[in-house]
């Protein structure tokens, strides 16, 4: 193809729409888009822009409102980077009457287009889209704190991560994911130092990171992975990881391993390793349990052990392929964490 999309312009584009979409409703709340933001929506990363088109209403209000937009924009995200898939050049998708395309191709249908303007500011978390790094991003949505995403594809991490002059880890990966910049300038890697961090400068509301029901979650989740192993990894690479990323995480997978991620797979991604992962889900599930009033791990009252948890469940329903129901067929008080956690999950970039 002689302009092929850029799906990770695209992919940085959406997801940019879709946190100023999200702080829009958290701040305004729900309405007519307003004529400032028609008859096109910010976000531009290279040459690939987004463009809302729509009809009026009377008073000359665009007939979308701003959560119907968030729908679309997550359709979108669904359709080319969950599902994945293909987009040829100059791809018009319409759905409530949003086009998207690429801006240096197909110039006669997309001629006349304004110069979008809205871009949100840089403050970056680095993140790549699995357990921790979820866990702490969740952190920040429970503490409302303020945060965009900065993307990094598997091969990038070491040397970005390097070039900020963070020491490496002591023991491989030397670097990590994810990794924050707090406003002070500062960066520390992985997920726990993190939400240590945030509960001193931020503590309302409580993380309560050191509380003793955190060290029996962590021993729980080291003792689900080995068994999960099989069922998971070659999921991420089918799933999660871009092009970019690809190579990189079979290799060092591999050799993690010591085996190709489609031959873990075949030999240990079956009905033994659910039956082995078993025991395990339903000892979280006890500890979900013990305190009254639920359906956090301390009852009523959230901890880093639920973020803990929210961002594995997270993890799996990403994942697809009924990976999400099966555990919480196994243990239900996982579908109620889950269910009680959509409120800090729902912004998710």
């Amino acid at each position: 193809m002689e302009n092929p999309i850029d799906r990770r312009a695209m992919g940085a584009a959406i997801l940019s729409a879709l946190q100023w979409i999200r702080e829009r409703l958290r701040d305004k709340g729900d309405d007519w888009l307003d004529h400032e933001d028609d008859p096109f929506l910010s976000t531009v990363v290279g040459r690939c822009y987004i463009q809302i088109v729509t009809t009026k209403t009377e008073t000359g209000r665009s007939r979308m409102t701003y959560r119907t937009l968030l729908t679309v924009f997550e359709g979108i995200w669904n359709a080319l980077y969950v599902e994945r898939l293909t987009m040829e050049a100059c791809s018009r998708i319409h759905v409530a009457g949003l086009l998207a395309g690429y801006a240096t191709i197909g110039a006669a249908a997309l001629a006349g287009l304004p110069t979008p303007g809205k871009v949100p500011c840089p403050s970056w978390l680095l993140r790549q889209s699995l357990t921790v790094s979820t866990a702490a991003r969740l952190i920040l949505n429970y503490k409302n704190i303020h945060y965009t995403t900065h993307w990094l594809e598997y091969p990038q991490i070491g040397p970005y991560l390097s070039s900020l002059g963070l020491p490496p880890n002591p023991s491989k990966p030397t670097y990590t994911l994810p990794t924050i910049r707090l406003p002070d300038g500062t960066h520390m890697m992985d997920s726990k130092p993190i939400a240590t961090a945030l509960e001193e400068k931020y503590p309302s509301p409580p993380l309560h990171p050191d509380a003793p029901e955190v060290a029996r979650i962590e021993e729980l989740m080291l003792a689900l992975r080995p068994p999960m192993i099989g069922i998971v990894m070659p999921k991420i690479l089918r799933t999660l990881c871009t092009p970019e990323s690809e190579d990189t995480f079979r290799e060092t997978r591999k050799q993690r391993f010591g085996m190709p991620l489609d031959q873990l797979e075949r030999e240990r991604g079956g009905e033994a390793q659910w039956e082995e992962a078993t025991p395990v889900i339903q000892e979280m599930g006890k500890l979900l349990q013990e305190k009254e009033g639920g359906p956090f791990v301390r009852g009523r009252e959230v901890s880093y052990a639920d973020f803990y948890l929210l961002g594995y469940l997270r993890m799996l329903e990403r994942l697809g392929e009924g990976l999400l129901g099966r555990v919480v067929e196994i243990e239900p008080s996982f579908g109620r964490l889950y269910d009680a956690g959509r409120v800090w999950i729902e912004r998710d970039t």
